[in-house]
């Protein structure tokens, strides 16, 4: 009687063993892969917000320079397309609590729904300094 060899294969163990194996290695790079695709949306929204208050505040600080006030139709608004909505502050300029003559500091802020919880609300503020050509 000849016993049967199976030199090239392998055993259902060695199997086995390999599958849990690549199980252990497979479950967090699965984990790690979303956790960057959150984090890649989370950077994606906060930079749409950041373009948002950019162009934003170049329309209204062209608009102080050349007429000295900001109309209520840029003082805030929302763009649907984004999800965002942003408000404009005019004030004086001050430094050291003293007003500087001719110059007003335009602070815009930029809310957004944050992609990795949506029920909180993310928030980016910009902040330029505006001298009217025209003094009103």
């Amino acid at each position: 009687m000849r016993v049967w060899k199976n030199e090239r294969g392998l055993t259902l163990t060695e199997l086995m063993a390999a599958v849990v194996i690549m199980g252990i290695v497979a479950v967090p790079l699965t984990s790690l892969g979303t956790s960057f695709l959150h984090s890649y949306q989370a950077d994606q929204q906060v930079h749409q917000a950041v373009l948002l208050a950019e162009r934003k505040m170049v329309l209204a600080k062209s608009e102080v320079e050349s007429t000295g006030e900001l109309s209520d139709e840029k003082r805030k608004g929302t763009d649907n397309e984004l999800g965002m909505s942003w408000t404009i502050d005019k004030q004086p300029f001050r430094r050291d609590g003293q007003e500087i003559s001719g110059l007003h500091e335009l602070t815009i802020t930029v809310h957004y729904k944050d992609p990795l919880d949506p029920e909180q609300q993310g928030e980016y503020t910009l902040t330029a300094l505006a001298r009217p050509r025209v003094q009103p």
